[in-house]
């Protein structure tokens, strides 16, 4: 009986990733955003924080509504972006990143910045200051965040995840500000027309966008639960 319990879940985990909803899209260049020194353990680097722009060039599902160039915002630290086109499955915000998963917790809260920014970190017309805090909240949220502490947890400028300004100058004060106030969002539970979904691709960064509505949760999330119950994937190590 539990061989057949556990083959039962193999084939409804390979059913339902043979339907998740997936785009094709290529990386096109940055937007709105600013040059950035960042640091994760003992690794510190140079990077750009805001809009990635990516064409979708096909989707199936809930993709369908991204079709053309969009801005989105990256989960990930440990890829880097690929102008190739290739195939990213949209999945749930506690698939991604790769490298360590968001928990149930980072993923609420980040849910909560989305809800303030209500779609202004993706317009062209945002400032560089705002876009760049946004990323640079996001990668703290992931690497940092613990809601057993809560908001003070939250701080680019100490913890494993660090950020400063180009140059190795600090960061300019109106990121700050924002950041600040991004922060002060999460566990506001504010009312939030939209789904926040993740592009989640084994070769390139793993991505974040929202869409309007609400929509009922991919496929690829129900089938990656239950993989999960038979195999312990590795991750990479932090250092």
């Amino acid at each position: 009986m539990p061989t057949r319990m556990t083959a039962s879940v193999i084939v409804a985990a390979a059913a339902a990733t043979a339907h998740a909803d997936i785009v094709q899209m290529g990386f096109t260049g940055t937007g709105r955003g600013q040059n950035v020194q960042i640091s994760m353990g003992s690794r510190t680097t140079g990077t750009f924080a805001g809009q990635l722009m990516y064409a979708v060039t096909d989707a199936t599902g809930i993709g369908e509504q991204l079709l053309g160039e969009n801005a989105l915002y990256c989960t990930d630290l440990f890829h880097t972006v690929s102008p190739t086109n290739l195939e990213y499955q949209i999945t749930g915000l506690t698939e991604v990143p790769d490298s360590a998963p968001m928990n149930a917790s980072q993923a609420g809260a980040i849910r909560d910045i989305f809800a303030y920014a209500n779609e202004e970190q993706f317009s062209s017309d945002t400032s560089n200051a705002f876009a760049a805090a946004f990323q640079l909240s996001i990668w703290e949220i992931v690497s940092d965040y613990d809601s057993e502490i809560g908001r003070s947890s939250l701080d680019v400028g100490s913890g494993w995840f660090q950020a400063g300004g180009d140059e190795h100058e600090g960061l300019d004060k109106k990121v700050l500000k924002h950041i600040d106030n991004i922060f002060d969002a999460v566990g506001s539970d504010t009312e939030y027309g939209g789904t926040v979904l993740a592009f989640q691709s084994g070769a390139a960064q793993d991505q974040l966008r929202s869409v309007s509505g609400r929509t009922i949760p991919t496929p690829g999330s129900t089938a990656s639960l239950a993989l999960g119950l038979l195999v312990i994937v590795g991750r990479r190590r932090r250092d």
